[in-house]
Parts: C-alpha cells; sequence; structure tokens
C-alpha cells in the first residue's frame, strides 16, 4: 500500500444516544395457588432457607410445582399418596372453612407409604395435626413436643374449603 494514497471515509452524522429503559422484572410462580399469594411463596422459602426476616417476592429463589389440587384432583388420602409419595421437598397448605386462615407445612425428606396408615391418613405433620378419612376435615391437636408455636388457639377438627400440595424446586 502506497504510504501517499489519499484515504477516503464516510463520516457519519452525529447521533443521540437514547437511554434504554428496560422492564421491571416480574416473578412468576410456576402454578398459581387458589390458597396463597406470591407474598406467602416468599415467606415460606425464606422460612425453607431459615432466613431471619422475609424474603421480597423478587428474591424467591424456589419454583412451586403444583402436584395437588383439593377441588381439581379430590380430598382423599388415596389421591394424596398417589400424587406425593416419594417426591422430596413439599409444602402442604390448607384453607380453612369459612375464616381467611392458612394453615400448613413444609417436608423436606418424602411423603412414604406407609400400608397400615395409607389406607386412613393423607398428609400427618407431628402426629397431631393430619388429614384423615376422605373427607374435607383435618385435624389438630397441640403438643409442644411437636410444635415449637401453637397453630391455633384450640385443638379441634378443621373443616377445609381447599388442600394443595407443592414440590419445592431450588432455581
Amino acid at each position: 500500500m502506497d504510504p501517499d494514497a489519499s484515504i477516503s471515509s464516510t463520516i457519519l452524522p452525529a447521533r443521540k444516544k437514547i437511554p434504554v429503559q428496560l422492564p421491571v422484572r416480574e416473578v412468576h410462580i410456576i402454578n398459581s395457588s387458589s390458597v396463597i399469594n406470591d407474598e406467602h411463596f416468599a415467606e415460606i422459602s425464606s422460612w425453607i432457607d431459615r432466613h431471619p426476616s422475609k424474603y421480597e417476592i423478587a428474591e424467591i429463589s424456589y419454583k412451586f410445582n403444583l402436584l395437588l389440587r383439593g377441588t381439581r384432583d379430590g380430598f382423599t388420602h388415596e389421591t394424596f399418596h398417589r400424587l406425593c409419595d416419594n417426591i422430596p421437598g413439599t409444602v402442604v397448605v390448607i384453607k380453612i372453612n369459612g375464616t381467611n386462615e392458612i394453615l400448613g407445612g413444609y417436608n423436606p425428606l418424602v411423603w412414604m407409604p406407609n400400608d397400615q396408615l395409607k389406607c386412613l391418613y393423607g398428609p400427618v405433620f407431628g402426629d397431631y395435626f393430619f388429614m384423615k378419612d376422605d373427607s374435607k376435615r383435618w385435624w389438630y391437636k397441640h403438643y409442644d413436643s411437636y410444635y415449637e408455636k401453637r397453630l391455633r388457639s384450640d385443638d379441634t377438627s378443621l373443616l377445609i374449603d381447599e388442600f394443595e400440595v407443592f414440590q419445592v424446586l431450588k432455581n
């Protein structure tokens, strides 16, 4: 190339930089619940992680995969065991009839079929919070040796409107 050769170039006109406004990140739970909302999922996530304060919705580090919904799949112990046995890390939530009360529990292990119990019970937490028979009725009795905190002020049977089980998966 000749060092004395002229170089021609096209100069582009000045451009104005337009700032890009990214959309606000929305967090969507894999399967929506008819009992709990995204704020509940955030709180449950913080409990699972034993985080000292409740997570913000954007901090949820889990997906909640709906395994069972009573009004869709049935309120039977057989349905519970068929859909939820041998699946690790599940959250069970129930909506108490005629109230805004929601109760539930987290099982980090798996529900295992026990032929003797399987014929009568759905999920059992600490022996005294459980679904019995094939009805929309749960039972609760407080014993300090089973529960850190009292779930309710009274020991009673509970008629429920809805029952859901989610598998908790790390994002």
